[in-house]
């Protein structure tokens, strides 16, 4: 009979098929948002509000999307922690590891939370304050010493070196930056700052007088693990010579723009546009006044790029003290310019990818601008409008082109657009701000896939996205799209297990490398990025080569051969498909 009860039950509830199904929650600030996370009163009246409104939600909607519940969740847990329910956190901390499938994330999702709790049961009749510390190093060394450290070492880097550079100033400057501005402008917060904000308010009043200690474990944990995991790519590539029966093949990299200068003789074209999709001619995004501070943006890149990878470099130092000496009113200025940065590299570095050891490929160029601010410009109907014309434009100069790869390091979502109009302040409410981001979406949607689908002889990689979520659920274009000439890849690290981002989805058909990619930044200098962005032209590098060894391939074949080499880790709880270059050209050998 229960289990009848149940299943009524179930069936009772609304089905949520995407994202946009759920509906919008907000909640009034009275004064600045840092006053809503340090203010206990505040604070306390908006963790029941948002309490109420997902308990709600859970009821009376069938979720299956574990990325949904798991946002759902989370604040739940944070919520639980901050108010001293340790029972009701400890039961959210294993509903939500039944709900996360990569096995890394599995592992070390919540292990400060778990430690604290932990501690703070064992000392709650302690006079001391600080009596808390010892114990909690101690629970974090004993939940540490039960993981194992090929699946784990690299997140507990990641998780060391974000203990090394957070601290009052910073969490300000990410309140200041990231928050405020929609507060100020609409007098409410939305229910993707939610979790953040939880976050925020644990790591001022809890997870500051926690980090020495933490950071202690982590680097405890590291030092009794000196091993490395084993790289798998070196023996995938495979480079094609320069003499033989090869065909020259063009590969658009449809991207934030590249330095041609770095690929001389081998750029045939290419086409660009600004932040209003008008046509520009600058194939690599103008500098300005930020192009005197390129060389220190580098450095400063590169310092985070090994701060995130745990090594205790000079740029890493570099970087960590970057970020200690400066003020909050500093960071956001800085973070822009590490964006700028970030956007001005991100093209060459994927054109270096997409290239590398294929003396037959032919690059064109095809530059959309991206916004760095942290304040974006906002999306409006118009501007999806002239974003369709700008995306139509550039795959008609691809086809004149006689570009056979192109690949699409980049995604929109209905997220983003209904994040950009609530920073910016449009819309009467979150409702209407909804109305007006699914208009957005529905117009991009439609005119990306027509014009993909309309260029069936070009086979488009895309990545898959850095999100951790269902590309279909989360309506992610172009990753969600069905299409026989689009093939989407998600990321993994260097020894073949998922990446903690990469996003994932029945659309995601392939996998590669997507951790610490060395390739060129504008300039000449290389530096290892890791993303999607860094998956998808290792896929588009094969497709290349393919071709110039099968230029009579269609973007079909290509797909097939490219899944039919694919192999998976062998060791490996679930099987991925991960390219294998040198397979899959052995392969049209057959």
């Amino acid at each position: 009979m229960a289990a009848a009860t149940a299943a009524l039950q179930a069936q009772e509830k609304i089905k949520i098929e995407k994202l946009d199904d759920l509906p919008r929650h907000t909640y009034k600030v009275s004064g600045k948002a840092i006053d809503l996370v340090k203010s206990d009163e505040a604070f306390a009246r908006f963790a029941e509000l948002v309490r109420h409104d997902i308990d709600a939600d859970l009821a009376k909607f069938d979720i299956q999307d574990r990325a949904a519940l798991r946002n759902l969740h989370a604040p739940l847990l944070y919520f639980d922690v901050l108010q001293g329910k340790d029972d009701a956190a400890l039961e959210e901390m294993k509903l939500l590891d039944g709900l996360e499938e990569k096995p890394a994330a599995k592992l070390t999702n919540g292990l400060i939370l778990k430690a604290f709790i932990a501690a703070r049961r064992e000392t709650k009749d302690a006079p001391e304050p600080g009596a808390i510390l010892p114990a909690f190093r101690r629970d974090l060394e004993a939940e540490l010493s039960t993981l194992p450290y090929e699946v784990v070492g690299d997140h507990i880097k990641q998780d060391k070196s974000r203990m090394e550079i957070v601290s009052e100033t910073l969490l300000t400057a990410v309140v200041d930056n990231m928050i405020e501005p929609a507060v100020a402008k609409t007098g409410e917060v939305g229910a993707d700052s939610v979790l953040p904000i939880a976050k925020l308010r644990f790591d001022f009043r809890v997870g500051l007088s926690l980090q020495k200690d933490a950071a202690i474990a982590f680097q405890a944990y590291l030092d009794s693990h000196q091993t490395s995991k084993a790289d798998i790519w070196a023996g995938r590539s495979i480079a094609l010579p320069k003499e033989g029966k090869y065909t020259p093949v063009a590969i658009g990299i449809w991207d934030s723009g590249v330095d041609a200068d770095l690929f001389k003789g081998q750029v045939v074209g290419g086409i660009a546009f600004d932040l209003e999709s008008k046509p520009t001619p600058e194939l690599l995004e103008p500098l300005g006044d930020v192009k005197s501070r390129l060389p220190d943006l580098y450095k400063y890149m590169k310092g985070a790029s090994d701060n995130d990878s745990g090594l205790d470099s000079p740029a890493a130092r570099e970087f960590k003290a970057k970020l200690a000496g400066m003020k909050s009113s500093e960071i956001g200025p800085f973070i822009e310019d590490m964006q700028l940065c970030g956007v001005y590299s991100h093209g060459t570095h994927v054109a270096g990818i997409a290239l590398d050891g294929n003396p037959w490929g032919r690059l064109v160029i095809a530059r959309f601008t991206e916004d760095h601010h942290l304040i974006p410009k906002p999306h409006s109907i118009e501007r999806a409008r002239a974003m369709a014309r700008e995306w139509q434009e550039t795959v008609e100069y691809f086809k004149k082109q006689h570009v056979r790869v192109v690949n699409m390091s980049w995604e929109y979502d209905l997220k983003e657009f209904e994040g950009s109009l609530e920073s910016n302040g449009i819309g009467k409410d979150a409702a209407d701000r909804a109305d007006t981001a699914r208009k957005i979406l529905d117009i991009t949607r439609a005119a990306l896939f027509d014009t993909l689908k309309n260029a069936p002889d070009i086979l488009f990689v895309a990545a898959a996205g850095n999100g951790d979520n269902n590309v279909a659920f989360d309506e992610m274009i172009p990753a969600s799209f069905e299409l026989p000439n689009l093939l989407v890849v998600g990321a993994v690290d260097q020894a073949g297990d998922p990446t903690g981002f990469t996003s994932y989805g029945k659309t995601v058909q392939i996998y590669s490398n997507g951790f610490e990619v060395e390739s060129y930044v504008p300039g000449g200098q290389r530096l290892k990025f890791s993303g999607t962005s860094m998956a998808a032209p290792n896929v588009a590098n094969l497709a290349a080569k393919i071709l110039a060894r099968k230029p009579d391939f269609t973007p079909a074949d290509v797909i097939a051969i490219i899944k039919k080499g694919a192999t998976p880790v062998p060791e490996a709880k679930k099987a991925i498909p991960l390219i294998d270059s040198r397979r899959t050209l052995g392969l049209l050998d057959d």
